[in-house]
């Protein structure tokens, strides 16, 4: 039976909110564990923060980017803040950076101790377009969440949050601008 086989049939027979609170516990000791234990300094600030570092597999970029836009909708919909935590295989705001809403971390806003929330799904969640379910397993009482995923809700407003989000860096935005002069002088963009 293959991976996905058995987490459908895990779901089925857990239930999706159950399975995906059981994915979240064996992930979390099984590679997250040591990270959170620590007595790190400072109280967290009030917000969620999409990671992507590494430390597991978060999927290509449109798979990381569906899942940020996810958490910021989940945020934006219960009026919290919303930060990005993006360093692997580099870090994000080296082409993409904030638009009409400012998503990077902020000095001493970031923390990993106890007292942060950990949330993880991935596409073995089986979760996706599920918002009522992604939301009530998004929910935390603590001050501050850390937020693994790739899980797509409301893709047709994909973009619009996209655009709420981002915009290009500037070196990003000068090679779009190269490339688009190459191709009106009929050239090609390489």
């Amino acid at each position: 039976m293959n991976r996905d086989k058995l987490t459908r049939r895990l779901g089925n027979l857990l239930g999706v909110k159950n399975w995906n609170r059981l994915q979240m516990r064996l992930k979390f000791h099984q590679y997250f564990h040591q990270l959170y234990t620590g007595k790190g300094k400072g109280q967290p600030a009030r917000c969620y923060v999409y990671i992507a570092d590494g430390r597991t597999a978060h999927g290509g970029i449109s798979d990381r980017l569906r899942g940020i836009i996810s958490v910021y909708q989940y945020c934006k919909s219960r009026n919290i803040p919303f930060r990005i935590n993006f360093t692997s295989p580099f870090n994000l705001d080296m082409f993409i950076v904030p638009n009409r809403y400012d998503w990077e971390l902020k000095e001493g806003e970031f923390v990993r101790n106890k007292s942060v929330g950990f949330r993880f799904f991935n596409s073995y969640s089986h979760i996706d377009e599920d918002k009522e379910d992604y939301f009530s397993l998004l929910d935390s009482k603590k001050r501050q969440v850390h937020c693994y995923t790739n899980v797509t809700i409301d893709e047709p407003n994909m973009h619009v949050y996209f655009e709420e989000l981002f915009k290009p860096s500037k070196v990003l935005q000068d090679a779009l601008d190269k490339c688009h002069q190459s191709v009106k002088r009929g050239g090609m963009c390489l």
